[in-house]
């Protein structure tokens, strides 16, 4: 294909298999974007008193009105910014304006109305741990946590490996050796205790792809003697700043995946408002970990919300300190950073993992999109190029 588009349109271009798919799935997205019709829609957030709480109020968001669903985003189309028609859903939306909301916001500020608990659900959930990290999945993550281009994320992995501190960065399988299995078993057993040791087999570190080969590990610390793994702390000062960086992601990310699940309770209340013949339903969730699991290590764990005694009984009288009306517009489909723009070629399965950060150094270099990257521009230190329209299609669809 290149040769043909040197004679048909310009020299130095080219159309590789993947960096086609990758700058079509780039040129949809903004054509996506230009063609986005955003809608303007409304709800409602009260702030009940709790009792023996922390926190001063409660918020809890309008669900219904009069037994008719209020519109969410979840409402409108993602693509055209539209209501999506009610025929077309399983039961009727009511799609709040701003008249609407003020005057709403009105009637339920009224000292009169008759704030009670309707229902008090209580669920649980498991967050099972993230696998250990294979090449796009690091590329990811490195992306989101650090800032980094995909190139710059293999570059240091590639010094890692060369070094002997990882093993190797370009693989598909989240597969781990019996030995490594080991260490991590005694690594979590001796830092955290028996109770926060997991099996490593949750679904998320089972084989993902298909064309996985199962002669590589997934990416990992690299072994020393005696089945142990190199703290990152080790490493400082022997080690560039971002090589310990990244080293210490990789260090995390498999430890956690050796470790049980987050362990999470809810609780959701639902409030029904009444102010003469009008009647609204409003919810509020609480939230409490009752095991952190893996997020002691991988470090995603959030407060704690915890809904105060008199939101917790049923048929009980709730007082509202305020209510307001809040105005939403719905938003484009974002343009793709590189960790999204990874992730999305990885699902569609354009490609493999080792060829991402040509393809995706390919499209900045021939300013096919946003951001090229310079050939003087010094590569010693990680540029953040997530942000803004890193990848925004520069040739196609009007893009600038």
């Amino acid at each position: 294909m290149s040769p043909v588009l040197w004679q048909k349109i310009a020299p130095g271009l080219s159309a590789g298999r993947v960096q086609s798919v990758g700058m079509a799935m780039i040129v949809e997205r903004e054509q996506e974007r230009l063609t986005f019709c955003s809608s303007n829609y409304w709800d409602l957030t009260s702030h009940l008193i709790g009792t023996n709480s922390t926190l001063p109020h409660i918020p809890a968001q309008l669900q219904s009105l009069n037994g008719v669903r209020v519109a969410s985003s979840k409402d409108f189309n993602g693509t055209t910014g539209t209501l999506i028609k009610s025929e077309k859903q399983k039961q009727p939306v009511h799609h709040l304006t701003e008249e609407s909301a003020k005057e709403l916001e009105m009637v339920f500020s009224n000292p009169q109305t008759k704030w009670t608990v309707l229902e008090v659900l209580a669920t649980s959930r498991n967050n099972a741990p993230p696998s250990p990290f294979i090449t796009s999945t690091l590329q990811q993550e490195a992306n989101k946590a650090l800032g980094w281009s995909v190139s710059d994320t293999m570059r240091m992995a590639q010094q890692l490996y060369e070094a002997g501190h990882i093993s190797y960065m370009r693989t598909d399988s989240t597969h781990l050796s019996a030995e490594s299995q080991a260490a991590l078993s005694a690594l979590v057993l001796n830092k955290y205790g028996p109770t926060q040791l997991g099996s490593g087999a949750s679904p998320k570190t089972k084989q993902k792809s298909k064309n996985a080969q199962e002669a590589h590990e997934a990416i990992r610390p690299a072994l020393l003697e005696g089945g142990r793994f190199t703290t990152p702390a080790l490493l400082e000062g022997q080690l560039p700043a971002q090589a310990v960086a990244l080293y210490d992601l990789i260090y995390r990310r498999t430890v956690a995946s050796f470790m049980v699940p987050q362990k999470v309770n809810f609780t959701t209340v639902h409030v029904e408002a009444q102010q003469g013949d009008t009647m609204a339903r409003f919810k509020t969730t609480g939230r409490v970990v009752i095991d952190p699991g893996f997020t002691q290590e991988w470090g995603t764990a959030t407060e704690d919300t915890m809904l105060p005694s008199n939101l917790l009984i049923e048929g009980g009288s709730v007082e509202c300190d305020s209510v307001d009306a809040i105005s939403h517009d719905t938003q484009p489909p974002p343009r793709y950073t590189e960790a999204s723009f990874v992730k999305q070629l990885e699902s569609l399965g354009v490609g493999r993992p080792s060829t991402y950060a040509s393809v995706v150094a390919t499209l900045r270099n021939r300013g096919y999109v946003g951001s090229p990257i310079k050939a003087d521009e010094s590569s010693s230190q990680p540029k953040n190029v997530a942000t803004g329209s890193a990848i925004s299609a520069q040739r196609a669809a009007g893009g600038a």
